[in-house]
């Protein structure tokens, strides 16, 4: 269970590295690749949960 926790750290981690500009879009497919042949996603992790759903309230409060 750890090594997959590493491995989702580095998705996100390589992720952001990908938006600000530090790593090629390659690199991070590599690590998507790898997330679907050990069938992760993000989304096991309890706090993607609950941070997409503060960004979702966050999105409609700010359209009021």
């Amino acid at each position: 269970m750890m090594r997959l926790l590493c491995k989702l750290r580095i998705y996100f981690r390589y992720n952001l590295e990908r938006f600000t500009g530090i790593l090629k879009d390659e690199v991070v497919e590599k690590i998507n690749l790898l997330m679907q042949e050990i069938n992760f996603k993000p989304e096991d992790r309890k706090v993607v949960v609950a941070a997409r759903k503060l960004l979702k309230r966050h999105e409609l409060m700010k359209n009021l």
